[in-house]
């Protein structure tokens, strides 16, 4: 029996790794099987082509950008939603985390993209930090009511919570590309892909 599986990636399609451009052409060519949240280096590079198309300055690591066409490339980068919802799995989908007992609609959409712990500020409110040697993993404190599957979070790699599961294995760093089943008959089956070589440093990225 022939299964349809929906690829969900949890962000940062473009810039971890030599062939931005055509990840990007990948997704855009298989938007019916193939989706995915915005990622903090999805945001950065609207933000910088935002800036190259204004002013003609980009810094050289960013030349492959010259690449991208303006109603096109960018159009999707630019349109990534910060969440997928599934509702009829109780599944959400996002690049970095979210904030314990906020609502969705109350989220902060740089915490959605940059986020990994969770600390407490000089009034005792969690806040969402982007730094992970202070305060606790957001996903270890989150309770629902969604299962959150996430990314961002390489230097923890697999993470598996009650209500929160990262993928973030690192393949850029040399590690492996991580991905769950979440239904059918593979349900609850992990599957990885190592790495052919490390394309970054990761104490360089945090």
């Amino acid at each position: 029996m022939f299964y349809r599986i929906l690829k969900i990636c949890t962000g940062d399609l473009v810039n971890k790794g030599p062939k931005s451009k055509e990840v990007l052409e990948y997704f855009m060519k298989n938007q019916d099987n193939c989706i995915s949240v915005r990622g903090n280096h999805d945001q950065v590079m609207v933000n910088e082509y935002i800036k190259y198309v204004q002013t003609g300055d980009l810094l050289e690591k960013n030349n492959w950008l010259k690449e991208l066409t303006l109603n096109d490339h960018f159009e999707y980068l630019k349109q990534l939603p910060y969440t997928i919802r599934i509702p009829k799995l109780n599944i959400l989908v996002v690049h970095a985390g979210l904030l314990p007992n906020v609502s969705i609609e109350n989220q902060q959409l740089v915490d959605m993209i940059e986020m990994r712990n969770i600390i407490e500020n000089e009034d005792n409110v969690q806040v969402a930090t982007k730094h992970d040697d202070k305060g606790v993993g957001w996903a270890s404190i989150w309770s629902g009511p969604w299962h959150i599957y996430f990314g961002h979070d390489a230097k923890r790699k697999l993470q598996e919570h009650p209500y929160a599961t990262g993928l973030d294995t690192g393949v850029v760093y040399g590690n492996e590309l991580t991905a769950k089943f979440v239904m059918g008959p593979r349900q609850g089956q992990y599957v990885s892909v190592k790495a052919l070589k490390i394309w970054k440093n990761i104490n360089k990225e945090q």
